[in-house]
């Protein structure tokens, strides 16, 4: 039985997909509440060191008049966060109980409260000498996501999409409650790379659970949309602060609330293609049935008699490595460019979230914005990836990454200019956003047939350093944006140089061999745009009278196969 053939006779996109659609959608919003959630959990706010002479620590406050002749003032802060004077032997606290010219480093904090009450940073005081652990947690969840990208994949592909997706449901709820609870930052730490480690197959799974349910007329559809629900999430994880202070309630509103869905294993099945793929057609039939009867449609009975017949006649790709591909300088060159553009548009898409927080104005609507300014970055693409082509669309969104993020470094920190930064970060956020939404289809279509899954998850794999150092080059400003908003942009724009090396795959027969790999793309112009290359054929076909040689050039409007090649879309 072949489940794509039934699928277009019982409905792909029927009431039944969709209603699966939207419940798969809801996962991902508590993928990206856990994954930038932090943002705010570990939010580092302006601190100062305890002055016990003046005040004490249970109702200490930020702000305070003896804060003139005891701490010294800071140029990029109102108050030192490390130093304080020494004092003297006077005692009390006047403005002669203190050395004004002798300073001395402090082991107890005062925290500003105005944006959050409690932090992971200021309940574990990871400030000054401790202050290089505040980016391990996000560089060890980044690493628990590579991790739980292999894990959930293997038990998807064992056991099941829907027990694959239970696991991660279940654990991402259990570890992220748990890490509320934490009474060290080893032990919270521990508990965000378990959770990361699950919240993978959030989006991971369920991404693969839903599209396997619908027709591929709508499958690239599908596989843009989902992204939006993932950034509604990452704006929900700006909203809820304003209205929750401490890091523990939030802690576990970004992450206990997603065990609601273990409710999914009574109301859904499981996939029908799995099952298929398992040799479990009994199972893949009952489904199949289940959809043609809320779609309202006759299920093909004749369908179930006919035998798939698979030639065993050997392709040419099928003797044909990874290793061997890397042989050729061409395959090479193209393989080094997508991993450094995989680990540049992780670098930034995360980066540019972290540092988000620190951008002059209310820090809850800068946030909230850099997350909402992804879903018209994916709406833009899914209309334009096909007429502009791959090249121009990826290209273009790296160098708007790279222009927004250096003019938001170099635009002066002023508070009438507040609105310009804000801006130019939203435009390098969604140039990025762009860029991320594409690379998984782009960097596919390069490969050929038999190295496509390995190819795609090479250069994946390179996204995950970029994202696991992400942590590590937003901080390298310690509350200024400039030195890592210009190492976002000058990578971006290098990027896109480099996507002019690459060759256009909109409309063109997808390579099946190492060999066609090696010559695709050859011939193509530097920058060649598939909506004006077929006017401009269809033109010349016109003024020829549709007589003399026909001229090759990109279609977008051909057969989806052509000699068993696959047409990118």
């Amino acid at each position: 039985m072949d489940v794509e053939e039934v699928l277009e006779r019982i409905n792909g996109w029927g009431r039944y997909q969709k209603a699966v659609y939207l419940l798969a959608c809801l996962t991902p919003i508590f993928a990206a509440t856990v994954t930038v959630g932090y943002s705010w959990t570990g939010y580092i706010s302006d601190h100062r060191c305890l002055v016990e002479e003046c005040e004490d620590p249970s109702n200490a406050t930020y702000d305070a008049p003896f804060l003139r002749w005891s701490t010294p003032a800071d140029a990029d802060h109102t108050w030192s966060r490390c130093q304080r004077y020494r004092p003297t032997s006077v005692g009390g606290c006047t403005n002669t109980s203190f050395f004004t010219n002798q300073t001395e480093s402090c082991s107890r904090w005062v925290y500003d409260k105005s944006v959050m009450e409690s932090t992971v940073v200021s309940e574990f005081d990871l400030v000054c000498d401790s202050a290089k652990l505040q980016p391990l947690v996000s560089s060890l969840f980044f690493v628990g996501t590579a991790l739980g990208s292999v894990i959930s994949g293997f038990v998807a592909d064992r056991y099941g999409r829907m027990i694959a997706l239970m696991c991660s449901i279940v654990g991402t709820g259990l570890f992220g409650g748990l890490g509320a609870l934490a009474s060290s930052y080893g032990t919270f730490t521990a508990m965000r790379f378990l959770s990361s480690i699950c919240q993978y197959g959030l989006f991971g799974v369920a991404f693969v659970w839903c599209t396997e349910f619908t027709s591929i007329e709508v499958r690239a559809f599908c596989g843009i949309i989902i992204n939006i629900f993932f950034a509604i999430g990452e704006a929900l994880s700006g909203v809820f602060p304003i209205f929750v202070k401490d890091w523990t309630s939030l802690q576990l509103i970004y992450s206990v609330p997603v065990l609601i869905f273990v409710s999914y294993w009574f109301l859904v099945p499981e996939s029908p293609r799995w099952l298929m793929a398992t040799n479990q057609p009994k199972k893949a039939e009952q489904v199949l049935r289940k959809i043609a009867k809320w779609n309202g449609t006759t299920f093909p009975e004749e369908l179930l008699k006919r035998n798939n017949v698979e030639s065993t006649e050997e392709s040419p790709s099928t003797t044909e490595s990874f290793l061997d591909a890397m042989k050729s300088p061409v395959l090479r060159l193209r393989a080094i460019i997508l991993c450094l553009q995989w680990f540049v548009v992780t670098l930034v898409y995360y980066g540019i979230g972290m540092v988000s927080t620190e951008f002059g104005g209310d820090v809850y609507v800068n946030f909230i914005l850099t997350m909402l300014i992804e879903i018209p970055s994916y709406l833009f693409c899914a209309f334009t990836i096909n007429p502009l082509g791959r090249k121009l669309v990826i290209g273009g969104a790296f160098a708007l990454t790279g222009l927004g993020t250096i003019l938001c470094a170099v635009v002066p920190d002023d508070a009438d200019l507040e609105w310009l930064i804000t801006t130019l970060a939203l435009l390098g956020k969604f140039g990025a956003a762009s860029a991320f939404s594409t690379m998984y289809l782009y960097t596919a279509e390069l490969y050929p047939d038999a190295l496509r899954a390995k190819g795609v998850g090479f250069a994946s794999t390179s996204g995950r350093l970029g994202a696991i150092i992400a942590p590590f080059i937003a901080d390298l400003g310690q509350g200024d944006t400039t030195l890592p908003l210009c190492i976002f942009g000058v990578t971006g724009l290098v990027s896109a140089g480099l996507t002019m090396l690459l060759p256009e795959t909109s409309g063109q027969d997808l390579p099946v061999t190492i060999a066609e790999a090696i010559d695709f793309g050859k011939g193509q112009s530097l920058l060649p745009i598939p909506c004006l290359v077929a006017r401009r054929q269809r033109k010349r076909e016109h003024l020829r009278g549709f007589d003399g040689p026909q001229i090759q050039l990109p279609d977008t409007e051909g057969n989806a196969e052509d000699q068993g090649h696959t047409k990118a879309v």
